[in-house]
Order: structure tokens, then C-alpha cells, then sequence
């Protein structure tokens, strides 16, 4: 069992019906890009777009999820397989 909150989710609609999204999950970490915690943000990432694709029935591959720095003002997309 997994739990978090999903920072922003952008809700792409076609006809009322959920098509794809974004998933943005903002960070603060003084060390921006470089923080040790990097790979588990990916990971946490994947976890909120399985639960989105799950929620809304949306194919993975239909979802975007980024990584916003706060600290360095850089969006990072990732891959999600």
C-alpha cells in the first residue's frame, strides 16, 4: 500500500472523457537537480502515473510527468515507460 498527494494533475478532456494528463510534482530541494533523493523522485513520478492511469483510465503512455526545481526554476520531463 502506497499513499502521496500528486502536486498539480492537468486533466486533458475530449468530450467530458479524460484522454491524457500531466502530473507536475514540485520540489524545494536547496540542491535542485543534484539532490542524493533524484532517483526516488523519478520512482515516486511512475508511482503517481500508474495511480492517474488507473484512476481515469488513461494508457500511460498519454501522461506526462515532470519534475518542477523551485530552487534552479527548471522542468524536467520524464520518461515514463
Amino acid at each position: 500500500h502506497l499513499s502521496g498527494s500528486i502536486d498539480r494533475l492537468v486533466l486533458v478532456l475530449a468530450d467530458g472523457i479524460p484522454v491524457a494528463a500531466d502530473v507536475i510534482d514540485f520540489k524545494t530541494d536547496a540542491a535542485g537537480e543534484a539532490a542524493a533523493a533524484r532517483t526516488s523522485y523519478f520512482e515516486q513520478l511512475r508511482h503517481y502515473v500508474r495511480a492517474v492511469s488507473l484512476a481515469y483510465g488513461i494508457e500511460a503512455s498519454a501522461i506526462t510527468a515532470r519534475l518542477a526545481w523551485l530552487a534552479t526554476g527548471n522542468v524536467e520531463t520524464l520518461p515514463v515507460p
